[in-house]
């Protein structure tokens, strides 16, 4: 399994907040954020986003490629000191790919993430 940063934007004013529409089921929990982290891979690094409801439980989205490469092993090059960065207004989140020297913006939805450039 691949190794990720511990930089993750878990709660207050970093978490996406999406809107559900007509609201949960009996049996689900409403989406009131979301949880990004990177993978730092060296070939391939990738946004790894989860919703997170409002009770705290995560729910895996997807894998979301960079177009850059991270550092690889199992250290944080960059001390997960803002490596991925939230929009003030939750549209769009930055990632550093530190083994590129590059940073890719991500326009961000309530279900997946968009590359932009």
């Amino acid at each position: 399994m691949r190794q990720m940063l511990t930089a993750a934007l878990l709660c207050g004013a970093s978490v996406l907040h999406a809107s559900t529409g007509s609201g949960p089921g009996p049996h689900e929990d409403s989406i009131a954020g979301a949880v990004f982290a990177a993978t730092n891979d060296v070939q391939r690094n990738e946004v790894v986003m989860y919703t997170r409801s409002e009770t705290g439980k995560l729910k895996y989205v997807g894998n979301f490629a960079t177009d850059g490469r991270g550092e690889g092993g199992i250290n944080d090059p960059l001390q997960a000191e803002h490596s991925l960065i939230l929009s003030p207004d939750h549209k769009f989140l930055l990632v550093v790919n530190a083994g590129s020297s590059t940073i890719s913006v991500f326009a961000v939805y309530s279900n997946t993430l968009s590359l932009l450039g």
